[in-house]
């Protein structure tokens, strides 16, 4: 796992698959990354579910999380 040298607010992600459509598409491992944000992540996560712009908090940290990993590497690689 390479981890980003640029400097800023660090965070660990993990993915990991819980439920399949089709048994045959079923992964057993991991996706694990470290991730450096200029922005504090929790904090733009805690406006956009107190906005109720989704229709659940789930949605609402799915969004801001995408937008904001979507939009520093934008950044990084204009």
């Amino acid at each position: 796992m390479s981890t980003p040298t640029k400097k800023g607010n660090r965070y660990k992600l993990t993915l990991e698959q819980v439920a399949v459509l089709k048994e045959e598409k079923k992964v057993d491992q991991k996706l694990e990354l470290e991730v450096v944000n200029h922005d504090e992540l929790f904090e733009i996560v805690e406006k956009v579910k107190s906005k109720e712009l989704f229709n659940s908090s789930e949605e609402s940290t799915e969004f801001a999380i995408g937008l904001k990993l979507f939009t520093e590497v934008m950044l990084r690689n204009k």
